[in-house]
């Protein structure tokens, strides 16, 4: 019979599989629109939430070129003009990039 600590190590395990198939199901989409609909997607196969925020800034600018914002399954519209790196919590780590 399998102890509770084995039972917790494979699902961490699974999850981690899963996750990592999100991150490469990402890298491999060339369009916002394809990104937001796989990172949506695949995600849920891993988690459930109710709010998820995206949003994808070019590395060379700091600005944003990319953008999900879903809530209670839905998906919502919002102009990227609004956004700055600078009101985000990615700030310190965009300034910090090697």
């Amino acid at each position: 019979m399998p102890s509770a600590q084995g039972i917790q190590r494979a699902v961490s395990d699974d999850r981690y599989e899963a996750l990592l198939r999100v991150t490469k199901a990402i890298a491999a989409c060339d369009e916002c629109s394809a990104l937001t609909d796989t990172f949506s997607r695949m995600l849920r196969e891993v988690i459930s939430f109710d709010y998820l925020e995206f949003v994808g800034f070019d590395c060379h600018t700091g600005n944003p070129v990319c953008r999900l914002l879903e809530a209670n399954g839905k998906r919502l519209e919002y102009s990227l003009h609004a956004i700055s790196i600078e009101k985000t919590p990615i700030a310190w780590v965009y300034a910090k990039r090697l």
